[in-house]
């Protein structure tokens, strides 16, 4: 009896020991299991839904922006008057909006690059797009990433980075309406499209009548209906907007190596290595017109605006063409040759309003140009002196003109406010 008492106290002092050694309590643990569960389940449900939410409203604020009646009237307003404030600091002053853009100098100024929060040293700028509809701008590099930066020209905020596993990306588009964005490598007989509400990345796969065709490159048309990939041998691809799936083949002599749509989407031009011009009409989808681009031998690059059609080649010539006069020839003559250029014309494209033409060659460094229209005459203070540049391999105007941004071979996505223009 004395040795049971006696292992009786032993034990008793074991577990005291325990539970004076215990250095961590859950208040939990008072609470019977089905009500603790309870409790955490509701209470993981209620973060995710909270983070499900959350999302939701960044989603529809990319594509549509912040509705305007849930901001305070101070920020109604398309350019913040504080960037502003600070361009004319390091600016001769500010045209008039309602005047006509003139020729000389320009008014443009560098604010912080596009990417300043993703710059990455190594690698190369292989494409930069502005959202249509947000002030949104997207930027792709040879890390197969793409980001989204949120564009006010002093901080540039990244809103999110999509990765593209193994796809060496060369090409990305935003669709018209903003909802999705494209993205195409020259190495792949797929394309992907990334849905800018939801997230979710689907990848297309068309089937296309050469065997081994991949997709160099895809642009869309203005009035949203119809996705063109170009591909081999001539072959330029016309897809249904919605489906993805492939409507149409249209063909041209030699490699296509660029096209550009009118403002509406009711004509496409094309041009490639045989030096021809292609005007294409796309209700019915065949070529209504043929010429060859005045002392072209290879047709690099081509671009639209509302009066002209200006054309880029492999020896750095851009001819522009009046596009009003261009149907009363059948070889008609370029208006003017802009000869800034000694390299391949690798970029070229026009501000929405027709009256800058920007075009440039990767095959030299520092070389980019902004001409004025309809002077048909290059502004003489860009690029700025003194300044290294790099190797320019993409660019593009923001939908109003307001900025404008070129990528290099430098991971460097620069981006300049334009005065003249006073939206995004």
């Amino acid at each position: 009896m004395k040795s049971n008492s006696s292992k009786r106290k032993q034990e008793d002092a074991l577990h005291e020991t325990d539970r004076v050694k215990q250095v961590w309590y859950d208040s939990d643990d008072d609470i019977s299991d089905v009500q603790g569960i309870q409790i955490r389940y509701a209470n993981r449900e209620g973060k995710l839904n909270t983070q499900y939410r959350q999302r939701l409203i960044e989603g529809f604020q990319l594509v549509h922006g912040i509705p305007a009646w849930s901001l305070p009237k101070a920020k109604k307003r398309k350019i913040s008057q504080s960037e502003d404030e600070e361009s004319d600091s390091m600016d001769v002053g500010r045209s008039d909006v309602n005047d006509h853009l003139r020729p000389g100098q320009i008014k443009i100024i560098k604010v912080q690059n596009l990417n300043n929060e993703g710059h990455k040293k190594k690698e190369y700028i292989r494409s930069i797009e502005f959202h249509p509809k947000s002030q949104v701008g997207l930027v792709a590099g040879s890390s197969d990433v793409v980001t989204l930066y949120q564009v006010d020209g002093s901080t540039n905020a990244q809103i999110q980075s999509v990765n593209f596993d193994n796809f060496s990306l060369h090409n990305t588009t935003f669709a018209a309406d903003g909802l999705e964005f494209y993205v195409s490598s020259p190495s792949q007989r797929h394309f992907y499209t990334y849905d800018m509400v939801s997230g979710k990345i689907t990848k297309i796969t068309p089937t296309y009548s050469r065997q081994h065709e991949t997709i160099r490159r895809i642009v869309r048309s203005p009035d949203n209906k119809i996705l063109v990939s170009l591909g081999h041998h001539g072959n330029i691809y016309l897809h249904a907007k919605n489906s993805k799936e492939m409507i149409a083949t249209l063909k041209m002599n030699g490699e296509v190596q660029d096209v550009a749509f009118n403002s509406s989407g009711s004509v496409m031009f094309s041009t490639g290595t045989f030096g021809e011009v292609y005007e294409w009409d796309m209700e019915n989808r065949v070529c209504v017109a043929k010429f060859p681009d005045e002392g072209t031998i290879v047709g690099s690059a081509i671009a639209v605006t509302p009066n002209f059609l200006a054309t880029g080649s492999s020896s750095g010539i851009v001819n522009v063409y009046d596009r009003e006069n261009m149907s009363n020839s059948s070889v008609p003559k370029p208006i003017k040759s802009l000869m800034n250029l000694t390299t391949r014309v690798t970029s070229l494209t026009s501000n929405h309003s027709g009256e800058i033409l920007a075009f440039a060659s990767y095959e030299k460094r520092d070389v980019i140009k902004l001409a004025h229209f309809p002077s048909m005459t290059v502004y003489s203070n860009f690029p700025f002196l003194n300044t290294f540049w790099g190797r320019p391999n993409t660019m593009a105007f923001s939908p109003n003109s307001g900025y404008f941004s070129f990528g290099n071979d430098r991971g460097e996505a620069y981006l300049f406010r334009l005065k003249h223009f006073d939206n995004y």
